[in-house]
């Protein structure tokens, strides 16, 4: 809603802080349940576009408790995935994988969304085009290349966030086409024509990772079409 131009003042906006900021917890995270690294993570994107002293202080403390996280014994590499296919293609973690999933030596899909977020964290972390660690991301997603259905899952499960996470990661990439693909146009044009009359989005092909509550999806289809201006 930030990103869209609503203001700081406005009454969604200012509930939301509030409960987001009940959320917080003594190590400086924000959490309600598992993954609490990933949901800290997401608050702070949101603290992070908010420019006042509230925010800034939030921000500071959540840098200390990633900080804390990453000092941690590192997990066992089992627990995530283990690559048990080609050495060609990059093979990442299930999205939003967890031991009550998968077996802990299962061997787990690609996707597409976890590679176009890997793809976008190397960006951020200054590596350039030619680089073989970002080549080889970027030339199985132009391999896979699709709007239709969620690459890696073969279905619509993750659909939304797929969109959202490939809009942002060629946006910073500085990608105008993919596999000879307007993607900015054909990504608008497909979110434009899936919106609810009501306004809202939601997956109907599937309603894993929260992909059938209305909220979750608008949220991510505005952040995408966003990326498409």
């Amino acid at each position: 809603m930030l990103q869209a131009g609503v203001p700081l003042n406005h009454a969604a906006i200012v509930h939301a802080r509030h409960y987001i900021a009940s959320c917080r917890r003594s190590d400086g995270g924000y959490y309600t349940d598992g993954e609490p690294t990933y949901q800290t993570a997401v608050v702070m994107s949101m603290y992070a576009a908010i420019d006042d002293r509230d925010a800034r202080e939030r921000v500071e403390a959540g840098r200390d408790f990633f900080r804390r996280e990453l000092e941690r014994p590192a997990k066992s590499a089992g627990a995530w995935y283990q690559d048990g296919g080609s050495k060609a293609e990059m093979k990442v973690p299930g999205l939003f994988a967890d031991p009550g999933e998968r077996a802990a030596d299962a061997v787990l899909e690609t996707y597409g969304a976890l590679t176009y977020t890997r793809w976008k964290s190397l960006v951020y972390a200054g590596l350039q085009q030619n680089d073989p660690r970002v080549k080889q991301a970027a030339n199985w997603l132009t391999k896979h290349w699709t709007l239709e259905k969620h690459p890696g899952t073969d279905s619509a499960e993750g659909l939304f966030y797929y969109y959202l996470a490939a809009s942002r990661t060629l946006k910073a990439a500085g990608v105008e086409q993919v596999a000879g693909h307007d993607w900015r146009k054909e990504l608008g044009g497909r979110l434009l024509g899936r919106q609810a009359a009501d306004g809202s989005w939601i997956n109907t092909g599937s309603g894993r990772w929260l992909e059938d509550h209305q909220e979750m999806v608008t949220a991510y289809a505005l952040l995408a079409l966003q990326e498409t201006r």
